[in-house]
């Protein structure tokens, strides 16, 4: 055994090219713990500390590691800062050096911090700068070049840390102690320095790669429980390692993601399950973690506490504790496990947590099999393994995993017989509430308190008699009010006969356990308003089957089923019927459900969804009765019947003197208006003879009118009576100053082409009601309206004679504006003769 200065005095260590950068210092979890013990040697005699072997070689005056630079350094850096503290004479009795064969930087630093240090060390007891390596970059020696070389940068670290934990220590007690018999030892082996190759760094390493984090995690947790072995917590204690390497590995290695790049390891699953477990544990007693963060702030001169804020991203000492734990708990969530100096510091994994971890990972080998057995949806699809891989083992999520991750640990405490009803009950309540980090600790202990309640109950019994206050403040229940208002409900024993049904409706991709549209489109006998209303409405058991196979078809994980929104045949269909319109208000504009969001919260809310319940019975129940196979393309092909007849009676239904509203035919007729409205937003005040078309959900969003917009589609593609000429072409000028669909046409004039607009808009009065504009477009820059009006007057009087008088326009907004007011058949007539005219010879188009 020999210490640095016996084995290195006036001698160099030279760091040799093969070897990786010194990075112990970037790690505090490494860095802090050896420092602790490296100090805590220096400062009692008996607690003396073996570094155990240093391998290399000699070569001339120098001293080349093959294994060791990393505590080499450190300890190097120990010895410096220690001698630069004490002054010059110190410095003079240090005469051990440190360089690098391949790295200049590193090289230069180590012999400027070396001559530099002593110089530094007063400006930080001066409070001039408030860390060392702070001040050490700030010096004119330092060149800003250095900071680009990760040994440098470690040293830097390492140097701050030194400084904080020794500043106002004893250090000369500490340097005779290094001089002399210094408690700091490790076996130092020489080597031939021949015949060495690069295999050799591999080998001393055992697998050539480092340790992962979970295994250098496992370790310094198998450290925590061995420390205490005795009393009552003796027996969990003594099984911990034994359970670790066995039954709980075993348990990961079974729920393991087989499709990642090593299936073969499971290094990453077991990380993010202590991340998750960390995590609820962490929420469920926040008050003590909330204790541990205000110790740090309150400690004298608060090192760690700044520490703290720079590890979290933080720069305000005076922000809340609360907000501190925001950004622990996003962390911890992320799966970015702290490192280990810090899960120390913040007593994150304190007996109470390994002993709650015993627990929980017992539960959950247990339950394992079941929960993956259990077939029900959780929200995702286990693409890449079992239920517990998505829902234990995978980065957690606020709004599903993590909550479902506490169900499956409180069925164990709990002794929950009946978990497929349990985790049913779970995934109900926890996929149809909005869960964030402001009330994740609130759903937990929720969670807590239902699992209590129905211990040693029937679950089904329980729910159908809970209690809700009407007053959601003071509602015990953490989740959303109306989903558990519709589990109490499906938990009635009326209803018993259809559970069966419900969890096969509830485990649908798009319904994810919120089915209360079916209450809404189906009534119970006592809500029958007279003996004659359709039967098909009735809650029963063969209705209940029809209505969730049907909603089961048409809608799919991401809303409206990909055979259903071809040509938009389900809106379509849905329009169609009274009320025409369905959907929600958002942000100031009706939404024709524009996610698979709004489409749940559409069935789920508390309308009676009337036009659902038509598509349903008139459509859609009699094809079931007829069909014994591809139930699907036959409740396709019979919308899409539907919805082409309707459309063929376009022209007379708007033609007709019924004063019904006819806005929603538009709809029903052109897939066109559908595509448009890429948001399926429009802007709708009430007035259904001004409806406008949204383009997206911007702000500055495109719109255009309905009926202009429909108009445009049917001269678009040529159809009925809307007939385009040769040479004329049409687009919609869909901008929020002017709004219109644009017919245009351009004229040879003695080898001057000019270019005639006619612009189509509906009045947004009446159903029937259209006007143009006609005029020439010309570049009206820096030219008066009372000009541009003189010249579309003059160019249409020379060029068409009375045309003016015959469609009686006058000069309005520099344009020629019609003066009457035109129902659909007569715009149609009326731009029929002003293209012939302006086109006489130009045929019809297709």
């Amino acid at each position: 055994m020999t210490t640095l200065f016996q084995a290195f005095a006036e001698k160099t260590i030279l760091i040799p090219h093969l070897q990786r950068d010194y990075v112990q210092g970037s790690d505090e979890s490494i860095i802090g713990p050896f420092l602790d013990a490296l100090l805590k040697s220096l400062c009692s005699s008996e607690d003396e500390i073996d570094l155990n072997y240093i391998y290399g070689y000699k070569e001339t005056e120098c001293f080349v590691p093959i294994d060791g630079q990393q505590r080499l350094t450190t300890l190097w850096l120990l010895h410096l800062y220690i001698a630069s503290k004490i002054g010059a004479k110190a410095l003079n009795e240090f005469s051990i050096k440190i360089c690098y064969s391949s790295r200049e930087f590193a090289s230069d630093f180590c012999d400027s911090i070396k001559d530099n240090l002593y110089k530094v060390l007063p400006l930080i007891d001066n409070k001039s700068y408030q860390y060392l390596d702070e001040a050490i970059i700030d010096q004119n020696w330092f060149i800003s070049s250095w900071q680009s070389s990760t040994t440098v940068k470690s040293m830097l670290i390492t140097l701050r840390y030194l400084h904080q934990k020794l500043n106002f220590k004893d250090v000369n007690v500490m340097w005779n102690s290094l001089k002399s018999e210094s408690p700091i030892s490790f076996s130092f082996l020489i080597m031939d320095g021949k015949n060495l190759d690069d295999d050799i760094y591999i080998k001393m390493n055992g697998r050539g790669r480092t340790l992962s984090t979970f295994e250098n995690l496992k370790s310094w947790m198998d450290e925590q429980i061995k420390r205490n072995k005795t009393g009552a917590e003796a027996e969990w204690r003594d099984k911990w390692g034994t359970n670790m390497d066995n039954k709980w590995t075993d348990f990961f290695w079974q729920n393991r993601n087989k499709n990642q790049e090593r299936p073969e390891e499971i290094d990453d699953e077991q990380l993010w399950c202590i991340c998750n477990l960390l995590f609820i544990y962490w929420n469920l007693n926040k008050k003590r973690l909330n204790e541990h963060i205000d110790e740090l702030r309150h400690e004298h001169d608060k090192p760690f506490f700044k520490d703290l804020l720079v590890l979290l991203d933080l720069s305000n000492e005076e922000i809340p504790t609360e907000k501190i734990i925001e950004k622990i708990f996003d962390q911890l969530r992320d799966s970015n496990l702290f490192p280990l100096v810090w899960i120390e510091r913040l007593k994150l994994m304190e007996d109470g947590f390994l002993e709650w971890v015993y627990n929980t990972m017992e539960t959950l080998s247990e339950k394992a099999q079941v929960i993956n057995d259990l077939d029900l949806f959780f929200g995702a699809d286990s693409r890449n393994g079992t239920s517990i891989y998505d829902i234990a083992l995978c980065k957690g999520s606020y709004d599903r995993t993590l909550p479902l991750l506490y169900s499956i640990i409180v069925s164990g405490k709990y002794n929950i017989s009946d978990i497929h009803a349990w985790m049913r009950l779970m995934r109900n309540l926890i996929l149809n509430t909005t869960i964030d980090r402001k009330n994740i600790s609130g759903i937990l202990h929720n969670i807590k308190s239902i699992a209590e309640k129905v211990q040693g109950r029937d679950i089904y019994e329980y729910l159908s008699t809970i209690e809700i206050d009407a007053d959601k403040e003071k509602e015990e229940w953490k989740f959303n009010h109306k989903q558990v208002i519709e589990e109490r409900m499906k938990a009635s024993p009326e209803f018993s006969e259809l559970r069966e049904l419900m969890g096969l409706m509830e485990n649908n991709k798009f319904f994810r356990g919120r089915i209360r549209c079916m209450f809404n489109l189906l009534r119970g006998k006592d809500e029958q308003e007279d003996e004659q209303e359709d039967e098909r409405d009735i809650l029963n058991k063969d209705n209940f089957d029809k209505y969730s196979s049907i909603l089961r078809i048409l809608f799919g994980e991401s809303g409206i089923a990909s055979q259903f929104n071809e040509q938009h045949i389900l809106r379509r269909a849905l329009i169609s019927f009274p009320p025409h319109l369905f959907g929600k208000m958002d942000r100031g504009c009706w939404s024709f459900c524009s996610d698979v969001n709004q489409w749940r919260d559409y069935l789920s809310g508390d309308e009676e969804l009337l036009s659902l319940r038509k598509v349903i019975q008139r459509l859609c129940i009699p094809s079931m009765s007829l069909c014994r196979e591809d139930i699907v393309n036959t409740l396709k092909n019979k919308i899409e019947k539907y919805v082409e007849g309707l459309s063929s009676q376009y022209e007379s239904i708007l033609s007709n003197d019924s004063k019904e509203e006819k806005y929603y035919i538009h709809f029903v007729r052109h897939p066109g208006v559908w595509e448009y409205m890429e948001s399926k937003k429009i802007g709708f005040n009430g007035n259904t003879y001004d409806i406008f078309l949204r383009r997206s959900n911007s702000n500055n969003s495109n719109v255009i009118e309905l009926r202009t917009y429909s108009l445009y589609l049917d001269y678009r593609d040529s159809s009925g009576c809307c007939k385009m000429l040769e040479g004329w072409k049409v687009f919609p000028y869909d901008k929020k100053e002017g709004n219109c669909f644009c017919l245009h046409y351009e004229v040879n004039d003695n080898s001057n082409k000019t270019q005639i607009a006619i612009d189509v808009s509906h009045t947004r009065t009446k159903e029937d009601g259209y006007t143009f504009y006609l005029f020439i477009r010309q570049d009206e820059t820096n030219i008066s309206e009372e000009k541009v009006t003189e010249s579309n007057l003059h160019y249409f009087k020379t060029r068409f004679g009375t045309l003016i008088d015959d469609f009686k326009l006058s000069s309005q907004e520099r344009r020629l504006q019609a003066t009457i007011e035109y129902s659909r058949e007569e715009i149609i007539n009326t731009l029929a003769k002003l293209m012939r005219i302006i086109s006489p010879l130009a045929e019809i188009k297709g």
